[in-house]
């Protein structure tokens, strides 16, 4: 029998992890530590820890969303920001929330429904990696085209959004080599191109409504024109993406080191264990090699 969820929609069990985007729903509408006035308290507790990043909203699709908070800055105070959202044309983005008190419990049921959901997939049997992320954006803010590194849920609690998903591993929106630099840190990043829009599909999302963005599928996000925007996620590893990232990282050492043009990760399944497991033995090696000097 399949326990209970705390936070998510009970047919969540029927949808497959990492292979598809998708929309459920959420039972955490109305949790005190995501109404605004706690926000507005708790946000800036959050950046003296210089856990909040926060920009103009008024971004392009194609922007460099890791470096908005510094080429796009709204000249405000995050305290000033927090309380004018609704005017400022701004965009806050919180990483590890559940260090504050409020978020603690909260967390804890989200990991839990999210184990749940891996072993029902047979992707092992905790979650790795866990984190929750909240981001509070102005009407008509645009969070641009980019890839999460990790697994992600989204959970939408106040206002109305266009989040536009695109498969992940299609060559035609994001190359390989691309991805494989991406996963590394490399500074590299996919680019967007109005071109391949209508590969993407987008979700209209509001309230009590939550999506899963695979590992690894791009997305951007576009605000509705009424209300601020507020939403939680909650991202994580698998034991099937971790693999996939080890497979990536081999991948970049066969091309950079020895020269070759690997089969893509994603392609084939039985090919990306293989080279995860070759990935993991080079950094044994590594690693031991290391240690002796």
């Amino acid at each position: 029998m399949t326990p209970a969820m705390k936070c998510f929609d009970t047919q969540l069990k029927d949808y497959r992890l990492d292979h598809d985007s998708f929309k459920f729903h959420h039972k955490l509408l109305g949790h005190p530590a995501m109404d605004m006035k706690h926000l507005c308290d708790v946000i800036p507790k959050l950046a003296a820890d210089g856990n909040v990043y926060y920009s103009s909203g008024k971004l392009s699709t194609n922007a460099n969303l890791d470096r908005a908070y510094l080429d796009h800055k709204n000249g405000l105070s995050i305290e000033e920001t927090v309380h004018r959202m609704k005017d400022v044309d701004s965009y806050i983005f919180v990483r590890g929330p559940e260090t504050q008190p409020a978020f603690k419990d909260l967390f804890a049921a989200l990991c839990s429904d999210v184990d749940v959901w891996l072993k029902l997939n047979g992707f092992g049997c905790r979650t790795i990696d866990p984190l929750m992320f909240i981001f509070v954006a102005s009407p008509n803010s645009v969070t641009p085209f980019h890839i999460d590194r990790i697994s992600t849920l989204l959970m939408q609690f106040q206002g109305n959004k266009t989040v536009t998903v695109f498969p992940a591993w299609d060559h035609r929106t994001v190359q390989p080599e691309v991805l494989e630099n991406y996963m590394i840190r490399s500074g590299d990043r996919p680019v967007y191109d109005p071109s391949f829009e209508n590969l993407g599909h987008p979700f209209e999302f509001g309230p009590g409504e939550a999506i899963h963005i695979p590992f690894v599928a791009p997305h951007h996000v576009k605000n509705g024109a009424d209300e601020v925007s507020i939403s939680l996620s909650i991202t994580f590893h698998s034991t099937r993406s971790e693999k996939l990232k080890e497979a990536m990282f081999l991948n970049r050492l066969m091309r950079k080191r020895l020269k070759m043009r690997p089969t893509p990760v994603g392609e084939n399944a039985r090919l990306d264990l293989r080279k995860a497991g070759t990935y993991s033995t080079y950094t044994r090696v590594r690693d031991s090699f290391k240690k002796k000097a």
